[in-house]
């Protein structure tokens, strides 16, 4: 490990992660404290009913984001980047109010698995994606700034209001609202820090002509046209596995499989914001630069992530399923069950989600739709096997964490491919 980190390009890459990484690291351990006391204040049922609303609402965020924050980062152009980050804000409020008029249909007919959640769920569905939406377009203006330390400031502050709102709602009694009103607090004080720091880019950004803003778009169009239907398939791709259980196990077993997914994604998350976030910053200022110091770049990153997936894989295996009851009580022994067979899963994600921008900045967001069209695929055939078959849950969960790990190793071979020959537009030769 010493000598990777002496191979880091700049000593100030890592100074980042590290300080964004604490403060990751920190919101993390502040959620996963707390966890024993949320498993003890809200029934099974409703972990699994959050499960399904945050599906739900992650998909709507990602079918109306319309890959425009995607674009922000692989901008070569600042004024372009502006222009991109106003039509994305605009476009979020526009339409706010169909997200929570689809939701409430979708509430009152009992599809998509929300038919447990009350009619009023629509508005918090609406919020929810909402805070989403914005969150990533604050979040990649910040990275493509260079400027982490907003980041790590709302890390920090998101899980905080998280941890309180649920905290509050659990004991109030309030049910599975006492989650989703906690989530949509800490997302929210979130978006207040970081729109703090980028009030004035935000502002240029809304103060540019409309027509140039369609100019811009317009040039753009690969990425809506591709990273739509890409980051839908990817939404659907990280909900899928909630709803599936929901609908062939019901509200119980979605629970147990809900709160290992909640507890083994914490860690993935703080990978993802310690390492993705300042590699994909830092790699998009060198692609654009120097292509052979990208590669470099990205190798040493996935080499080390590579280790880290290894490491957290053989502790889950050996580990995860004697210590979930002790944690979080007897009745949630079943949840460590399913997080000792998820470990190939989770190894695969902590190498492939940190690097997957790679596709975006080298302008191969082509790549990124064919991935996670192939992956919901897969997931859709698990899920026809897991009814045909009449799997039990835990089987069910095995099939998906191999399915899961086969799709994510793939990842990397892409990656590396849109390293050396980038689409149109995706940066200068070294």
């Amino acid at each position: 490990m010493t000598r990777l980190l002496r191979c880091l390009p700049t000593g100030g890459v890592f100074g980042v992660m590290v300080g964004v990484g604490g403060a990751a690291a920190v919101s993390q351990l502040v959620a996963l404290a707390v966890s024993p006391l949320l498993t003890r204040l809200y029934p099974v049922e409703a972990f699994g009913q959050f499960g399904a609303f945050f599906a739900f609402a992650n998909i709507a965020a990602a079918l109306c984001l319309l890959g425009l924050n995607d674009a922000v980062i692989a901008a070569p152009s600042d004024d372009d980047a502006d222009a991109l980050a106003g039509a994305g804000l605009r476009l979020t409020l526009i339409l706010l109010l169909p997200v929570i008029l689809f939701s409430w249909l979708a509430i009152r007919l009992g599809r998509f698995g929300l038919g447990g959640i009350p009619e009023w769920g629509a508005i918090l569905v609406g919020l929810e994606y909402a805070c989403l939406a914005m969150l990533a377009h604050l979040q990649i203006g910040l990275l493509r700034a260079t400027r982490y330390s907003p980041v790590a400031r709302a890390y920090l502050a998101m899980g905080a209001g998280r941890t309180a709102g649920q905290l509050g709602g659990g004991l109030a009694g309030v049910g599975f609202a006492g989650l989703i009103g906690g989530e949509i607090a800490g997302r929210l004080v979130s978006i207040t820090v970081m729109g703090w720091d980028r009030r004035h880019a935000l502002a240029r950004a809304l103060a540019i002509d409309r027509s140039r803003v369609v100019s811009v778009v317009w040039r753009y169009a690969k990425f809506p046209f591709f990273r739509t239907p890409s980051t839908v398939a990817s939404a659907l791709a990280v909900g899928a596995p909630p709803l599936m259980m929901l609908a062939l196990h019901g509200a119980q077993e979605a629970g147990y499989f809900n709160l290992m997914m909640t507890i083994l994604m914490g860690p993935v998350a703080l990978i993802q914001r310690a390492v993705g976030d300042v590699f994909l910053g830092h790699f998009a200022r060198r692609f654009r630069s120097n292509r052979h110091d990208a590669m470099r770049f990205f190798l040493i990153f996935l080499g080390g992530l590579a280790l880290l997936g290894a490491a957290s894989a053989l502790v889950l295996w050996l580990l995860a399923e004697s210590a979930f009851a002790p944690v979080f009580g007897s009745e949630w022994a079943r949840s460590g069950e399913m997080a000792r067979l998820a470990a190939p899963w989770i190894a695969l994600l902590i190498v492939g989600a940190p690097l997957s921008g790679v596709l975006n900045v080298t302008h191969r967001p082509e790549a990124k739709a064919v991935f996670d069209i192939v992956y919901l695929a897969l997931l859709a055939l698990a899920y026809q096997g897991g009814q045909a078959f009449r799997l039990g849950a835990l089987d069910l969960v095995a099939v998906l964490s191999l399915v899961s790990a086969l799709a994510y190793a793939v990842l990397v071979p892409l990656c590396i491919g849109s390293i050396l020959r980038p689409g149109a537009g995706g940066g200068q030769p070294g």
